[in-house]
């Protein structure tokens, strides 16, 4: 089986896999630094009425449209997730299970409803199709990666500090609020773009597990992005080439290898955020 390296379709393959795992990570570490990783699985499963609307809109299931779709209603859940943790007596873990179950709900009803002739494939929701992706998925991961890489030159210095110390970039004055919002906003672009490619599953483990590996190790703003960029390709590459020598589900493997990574013991890994943080100074 490994003698498919050679075929075209097998880079581009992980090519799409690449590209997941680097958008992924890059919208993974503030999350992880916020305790709000599990928001991504909210707007994972919030998706669903997105992706409805988007096909009534545009009659197929792909494309900016989607994208637009997917992004509406992640930020209808954060809107709503918000407006709850403000109530009195609100946990935030508890307003997030109302916002996911409640929009899901709202997906599943308008699926059988107004979107039977979409033919979704719970499959590929799930898990992605790999081998399946087109040039417009390509184009669509790929802009989303640099509006993540935007997200993070942009916000600068008032964006790393709202992280690390939110109440004291609220005293300073900082839009802390609109930094939250934007970024789950654009958590939800990073999931619609994925879909195609990786699915649900993967697309979660990606946002979660390198973020939180490289939170182990690394020592600097820099480093903790350079090490969480690091681990999702070393994850994605050994999972899509064990997976296919293996022959079984890609996007299984790489979580496994994801979190095996995140199982090893530091001075396995401490040399590799050491020479990160000596390049960035």
């Amino acid at each position: 089986m490994l003698a498919d390296i050679y075929e075209p379709w097998f880079w581009r393959m992980l090519a799409a896999a690449l590209l997941s795992a680097w958008l992924c990570a890059l919208v993974g570490v503030p999350l992880y630094l916020r305790r709000r990783s599990m928001v991504a699985d909210a707007l994972a499963h919030t998706a669903l009425p997105g992706i409805v609307l988007a096909y009534l809109v545009s009659a197929q299931l792909g494309g900016w449209v989607l994208v637009g779709g997917v992004a509406l209603t992640g930020w209808v859940t954060v809107l709503l997730v918000d407006r709850l943790s403000a109530r009195r007596g609100v946990r935030s873990d508890a307003a997030i299970g109302v916002a996911f179950t409640g929009l899901f709900a709202l997906g599943v009803v308008l699926v059988s409803t107004l979107g039977r002739d979409a033919h979704l494939s719970l499959s590929c929701l799930l898990f992605g199709d790999m081998m399946g992706v087109r040039d417009a998925s390509f184009l669509l991961m790929g802009s989303a990666l640099l509006l993540a890489l935007g997200g993070y030159v942009l916000g600068g210095a008032g964006f790393c500090l709202a992280l690390f110390d939110p109440l004291g970039a609220r005293v300073m004055g900082l839009p802390t609020r609109a930094y939250d919002q934007g970024w789950m906003v654009l958590t939800a672009v990073a999931i619609a773009a994925s879909f195609e490619a990786v699915g649900v599953v993967l697309v979660l483990a990606l946002v979660v597990l390198p973020a939180a590996t490289a939170h182990q190790h690394a020592t600097s703003w820099a480093g903790l992005i350079l090490a969480a960029l690091g681990w999702s390709t070393l994850a994605t590459l050994a999972g899509v080439v064990l997976a296919l020598w293996w022959d079984v589900s890609t996007a299984g493997m790489v979580v496994c290898v994801a979190l095996l990574l995140y199982a090893l013991p530091k001075p396995w890994s401490q040399p590799v955020v050491n020479a990160a943080d000596a390049v960035l100074g």
